[in-house]
């Protein structure tokens, strides 16, 4: 089992985050060799309890670590093997100021349309800057 989400006991270990995103790599290189792997962070989130948001995915931690942890795992990962990363938590927009447009009343995971296409925005950009 895994020490942590982030780091398992080995590189491999797919317990861990890092260690089942450096296997589904080494898997995809193996069966698409010639394919560009762009790795994309996760993205701004947070939690509410009877309509009150209690934290954000930059003060909350889970299991010891915060969401950012996981963004900055991603990072490493895809510099780790000269991947193309993109960073959403930041690039995106999506943050404490303009959650209540990005998400709904009742879901603070899964984007509405104005956050979607701050991301699809972020994406598009970094896509044209890196392959034109």
């Amino acid at each position: 089992t895994a020490k942590q989400p982030l780091e398992g006991a080995t590189p491999y270990d797919i317990t861990s985050y890092a260690g089942a995103l450096r296997y589904s790599i080494e898997k995809l290189r193996a069966a698409f060799p010639r394919a560009e792997i762009v790795l994309l962070s996760q993205t701004y989130r947070f939690w509410r309890r009877d309509g009150v948001v209690t934290s954000d995915s930059n003060t909350r931690e889970l299991c010891g670590v915060r969401l950012t942890d996981f963004v900055k795992k991603t990072r490493e990962v895809a510099a780790e093997y000269g991947l193309f990363y993109i960073d959403n938590y930041s690039g995106s927009g999506m943050d404490e100021k303009n959650r209540d447009i990005c998400f709904s009343d009742t879901d603070s995971t899964h984007p509405l349309v104005p956050g979607l296409k701050l991301i699809a925005k972020n994406v598009s950009k970094e896509l044209i800057k890196r392959f034109g």
